[in-house]
């Protein structure tokens, strides 16, 4: 395979992932105000937090996977 195509394919799977973890996390978390509360959703094998503006994934065992903030950077 070639170089080009398989940087493509890796840039197209890690857009649909984005795609898709949008879809799961939902809007109505990216637009809330609220910096100093904590909103959560458990996501069966993984849990979402939001506290202020940055959300944290935790896994099955409440381990911190990564940390997304609102201006796009990713903590891992």
């Amino acid at each position: 395979m070639k170089q080009s195509r398989r940087k493509f394919l890796k840039l197209l799977l890690i857009g649909s992932g984005i795609l898709v973890l949008g879809k799961i996390v939902g809007p109505k978390w990216l637009s809330s105000d609220n910096a100093g509360s904590k909103e959560m959703a458990d996501l069966g094998n993984f849990k979402v937090v939001k506290s202020g503006d940055q959300l944290d994934f935790f896994n099955k065992r409440e381990e911190k996977v990564f940390s997304l903030h609102d201006d796009g950077t990713l903590e891992i």
